[in-house]
């Protein structure tokens, strides 16, 4: 079955205890309300007191929460983005603040993203096992023009276009190219009932694997009645479309 407009295409967590830490409360409300606090003081200009982004003083500054928290961060280690804030916040004096600060500037992130309080202030440290996920089960629309993750078996149309058929649903990924241990998970995973079709697959050589398994990574367009992905990169998974 094709993915049509109508066809939702989600991306939803995979069951894993790195993803449920961070549902277990990893930070304290009191924690969050001194980085609110903190937040008010130094990053509004940029990012807005919403944390929706903003143009204030001729300072724009990407949104902090909702669909472009998740664009941005979903899948990475709470680490990662602790590092973010602490080396370019605030704008003008990076790392400049204390690191009680950062952490409580990332638990008020947290708060506002709807994750839960528990009964810990979140540490500066040890953050590498703490995923920022969604709950298990949990799917959520795929925004267009995000980056996106598609296994297929890579088949040419009768016009000598590119399409996926037997594809996974496109799921959010960080990262434009993919790494061996990503090419492995892709390869192991089960067959899908979509069909992509890809656009910009020329600099990929498609022709050199067709008929076989391949995981495509690019922007997901929405725009038309059927689903498309603008291809970043095209890799060949397995010889055959068998699985």
């Amino acid at each position: 079955m094709a993915i049509t407009a109508t066809t939702r295409v989600q991306a939803q967590a995979p069951a894993d205890a790195d993803d449920a830490k961070i549902w277990a409360g990893v930070y304290t409300t009191e924690q969050a309300q001194r980085g609110k606090n903190i937040y008010e003081a130094y990053c509004t200009r940029c990012h807005g007191l919403n944390l929706l982004g903003g143009r204030q003083g001729g300072v724009g500054g990407p949104a902090l929460k909702d669909g472009n928290f998740w664009v941005s961060w979903e899948r990475a280690p709470l680490s990662t983005l602790y590092s973010k804030v602490q080396r370019t916040m605030p704008l003008d004096s990076p790392a400049s603040l204390r690191e009680d600060d950062y952490t409580d500037v990332v638990a008020f992130m947290l708060a506002e993203n709807a994750f839960p309080a528990g009964k810990t202030a979140l540490p500066p440290t040890g953050l590498e096992s703490i995923r920022i996920a969604r709950r298990a089960g949990e799917a959520t629309e795929v925004p267009n023009f995000a980056l996106v993750q598609v296994v297929g078996c890579l088949t040419q149309a009768s016009n000598r276009s590119w399409t996926l058929t037997q594809a996974t649903a496109p799921v959010l990924t960080r990262s434009e190219s993919p790494d061996a241990a990503s090419l492995a998970q892709a390869a192991a995973l089960p067959a899908g009932s979509a069909q992509v079709r890809l656009i910009g697959t020329s600099p990929f050589k498609p022709e050199t694997s067709a008929g076989q398994r391949v995981e495509v990574r690019g922007l997901l367009d929405k725009s038309t009645s059927d689903v498309r992905v603008d291809t970043l990169s095209l890799k060949s998974i397995g010889s055959s479309c068998s699985r």
